[in-house]
């Protein structure tokens, strides 16, 4: 009896070893092939429109002008294959996407100036469903109602991630993570096909036999 309670102890030790080892290969292989969401944010341009102000009106018109330049920016973009050309086509095209944020403003009865500007500008932590952008610099269109005093509305230009959520006009592209060849890391995702591997489901079968194990030691 004294052996068979050794082979078993000895059986429940190796399969817990065996399992440990494999979760920590599992975790650093999957971990070192995908990027992580602060590398994947350089390589973001960013959208910033702030409201004249807090009135709402004011940020109902912001709105508005959201959807004018999303719009007319999806257009702009549907040509961009990397951020340098988007940056490059949203620079050439500052003048155009202003003239659609005026006229959308003038069009619902207001008469605020409208100031369109490209350039790095600070940003606060933000999450965009499960894609977390961590605060700082960034390249942005940053576009200005009137004394721009009001909330800010904050997107993701390119790759077009706003533009994907809120389906504006006829501009469609494949969503975030096809676009952008699968390079961000949705965090609660990953523990998802973490749980589907191979290697997790056989650790999870050894664990159901080592606690099978520790049940017949027990009695």
């Amino acid at each position: 009896m004294d052996t068979e309670i050794l082979k078993v102890r000895f059986l429940v030790s190796f399969c817990l070893l065996v399992a440990a080892v494999l979760l920590g290969f599992t975790i650093f292989a999957l971990t070192s092939y995908l990027p992580n969401d602060t590398a994947f944010a350089k390589d973001l341009i960013r959208l910033h429109v702030l409201a004249n102000s807090n009135l709402p009106k004011d940020q109902d018109l912001k709105l508005l002008v959201r959807d004018a330049i999303l719009l007319e920016a999806g257009r702009l973009l549907a040509a961009a294959d990397n951020k340098v050309d988007a940056h490059t086509i949203l620079e050439q095209n500052k003048d155009r996407i202003k003239a659609a944020a005026q006229e959308t403003v003038l069009a619902h009865g207001f008469d605020y100036p409208v100031r369109v500007e490209t350039g790095s500008f600070a940003f606060p932590e933000r999450a965009y469903g499960r894609l977390i952008l961590p605060a700082g610099s960034y390249d942005a269109l940053r576009v200005e109602i009137g004394r721009a005093a009001g909330e800010n509305w904050w997107c993701v230009l390119f790759p077009p991630l706003c533009l994907a959520d809120l389906k504006i006009g006829e501009y469609h592209k494949p969503p975030l993570n096809q676009a952008a060849g699968k390079r961000i890391v949705f965090r609660l995702k990953f523990l998802d096909q973490l749980a589907q591997t191979r290697y997790a489901q056989t650790i999870q079968r050894w664990w159901q036999a080592s606690a099978a194990g520790y049940l017949l030691l027990a009695k």
